[in-house]
């Protein structure tokens, strides 16, 4: 008999990608395939069927980042704190390593955009929107950036979790 891994979750949230963003991916979406439709009801020359297939992997290549990054999921164990955002970047951080939690706020100036990033600070960040998010300070490496909708919960387990590893 396997142990029951969710037994051991102490914090889970999924974070979904902002609306507007959405909003801009539809839009390129049905311009993209508004001009495939363009092309398919002309009478196409060569040129222009080399210009469909590129607008079709254009939109397949739009379609699988919008997918792949719709949203953020956000685990916390009693041994780990693991963020995944999409099937490419997963960051899993002992709760060992953990020095400190706290709310802050992910905003553009700090990330210049949303979805895993850079910051002019230094840390790394899984952003999904602007604003409310959580910041968690490490031992050995920068501090790690994560959306979130309800930081003050994620902190206060966070907390919890080190407290029962101090113990």
């Amino acid at each position: 008999m396997q142990p029951d891994k969710e037994a051991d979750v102490l914090y889970k949230e999924t974070v979904l990608l902002t609306a507007w963003v959405w909003g801009l991916i539809v839009l390129v979406l049905v311009l993209l395939l508004g001009s495939l439709v363009a092309i398919m009801v002309s009478d196409p020359s060569q040129s222009d069927l080399l210009g469909f297939v590129i607008a079709g992997a254009v939109s397949i290549g739009v379609a699988f980042v919008a997918w792949n990054y719709r949203a953020i999921e956000i685990r916390l164990s009693r041994k780990a704190f693991e963020a995944r955002y999409g099937i490419f970047n997963k960051t899993v951080i002992p709760v060992s390593e953990i020095e400190s939690c706290k709310s802050t706020n992910a905003s553009f100036g700090r990330y210049f955009g949303i979805g895993v990033r850079l910051g002019r600070d230094g840390t790394w960040a899984y952003t999904a929107f602007f604003g409310s998010a959580v910041e968690i300070r490490r031992r050995s490496h920068k501090p790690f950036v994560v959306s979130s909708k309800r930081p003050q919960d994620l902190c206060q387990s966070i907390n919890k979790a080190l407290l029962k590893k101090k113990r």
